[in-house]
């Protein structure tokens, strides 16, 4: 089955996968990236968490899916950058992963991305979004 990179970045967002180089590295906090439960000894984490957020439909088609590098905003405040993204075909919804500040990082906050010089309502989820196995 021949398929592009951009299809298989919608199933590795949609299943809450960060992609080494992207969104964690060697200097990551395994319990900042989410990684805490299979730790034997959790550390408390750091001030930033790993997010993912759902954003909304928007203006319409012309406003673009996110590819990294959006900024996000609460309120009139940029508290972070997108560092992937792309749109979930299962969820119907574009999907973005950013780090942000602990106290914007909670599933159900309310945020939003800019997507080309528009900003677009975005909240913070809890991944998985499709978890159907093939």
């Amino acid at each position: 089955v021949d398929f592009g990179f951009r299809a298989l970045e919608s199933l590795r967002l949609e299943a809450g996968l960060p992609r080494h180089g992207v969104e964690i590295g060697a200097g990551t906090d395994p319990t900042d990236a989410g990684f805490g439960r299979f730790l034997r000894e959790p550390k408390g984490g750091g001030a930033r968490r790993l997010t993912w957020l759902l954003i909304e439909d928007g203006a319409g088609p012309e406003v673009s899916d996110p590819w990294g590098g959006e900024g996000v905003t609460a309120g009139d405040r940029t508290i972070g950058v997108t560092c992937s993204g792309g749109f979930g075909h299962t969820v119907g919804k574009r999907i973005a992963t950013a780090w942000l500040p602990v106290e914007h990082a909670a599933p159900g906050t309310a945020l939003a991305v800019e997507l080309l010089g528009e900003r677009i309502a975005a909240t913070v989820e809890a991944p998985p979004f499709h978890t159907k196995r093939s």
